[in-house]
């Protein structure tokens, strides 16, 4: 495991809370984040295929996923709904070598497209596609993420329920979990908080000092999710 300075700000998930948060196949996210084997049916040979995504801690982290990789890894899910993987392992490859980035989709330097048939980089007015690397103007429809924030160009934070929802992800606070914006408590702190008290919202915000509404959709989340049991 690396060292725990070299952690900080970074965000860390196990595979369990990954699927929990993104609402995913287990298999989808252990193949994209991890690559998969295969035996192949002509040769009889087990082959392996690499993972979409290139994570940001080494393999002798173990399953451990940092808040670039999920926020990757979200990117890839909505493409999911419009493109075959195989072209968005591609364009994800594509697109490392072009902006010299290990999390390329998690940039606000370029914003992603889709037209049901490989992925798009915007650039000055321009869509270049990553799968034939050429610059293409095509009409395309938007995929992006409407509930993040970005520092710095890179993607920062997460809103899971919106901006104006009681749960933020920030990988510089809590290393990721998700937490009251405003207090920073813990999301599963509040569920088990409002559970110990007979499911009493108004008793757990007057411990926490988080409004009655946003402890009831906190715990909405976490037992819509099963973070609790993640």
């Amino acid at each position: 495991m690396a060292e725990s300075h070299d952690l900080l700000g970074v965000g860390l998930y196990t595979l369990n809370e990954v699927v929990a948060l993104l609402g995913a196949e287990r298999r989808f996210v252990r193949n994209t984040l991890f690559g998969y084997h295969y035996k192949d049916t002509r040769s009889g040979e087990r082959r392996y295929v690499d993972p979409i995504i290139t994570r940001g801690l080494s393999e002798s982290d173990s399953r451990t996923v940092t808040f670039l990789d999920l926020m990757e890894l979200r990117f890839v899910q909505v493409f999911r709904e419009h493109i075959s993987l195989r072209t968005i392992r591609s364009c994800a490859k594509k697109a490392r070598t072009i902006f010299g980035s290990s999390h390329p989709f998690a940039l606000n330097s370029t914003r992603f497209l889709t037209n049901g048939k490989t992925i798009y980089a915007k650039d000055e007015r321009k869509f270049l596609d990553l799968l034939k690397s050429q610059y293409a103007m095509e009409e395309v429809v938007q995929v992006f993420l409407r509930d993040v924030e970005f520092e710095m160009d890179t993607l920062a934070r997460w809103f899971p329920r919106g901006f104006d929802g009681p749960i933020v992800l920030d990988p510089k606070r809590s290393f990721g979990a998700p937490i009251h914006p405003q207090t920073g408590i813990q999301a599963v702190t509040l569920y088990h908080a409002y559970r110990a008290e007979g499911r009493n919202a108004d008793e757990v915000s007057r411990w926490y000092g988080v409004s009655p509404a946003d402890v009831e959709a906190t715990v909405e989340f976490v037992e819509q999710t099963g973070l609790a049991a993640a």
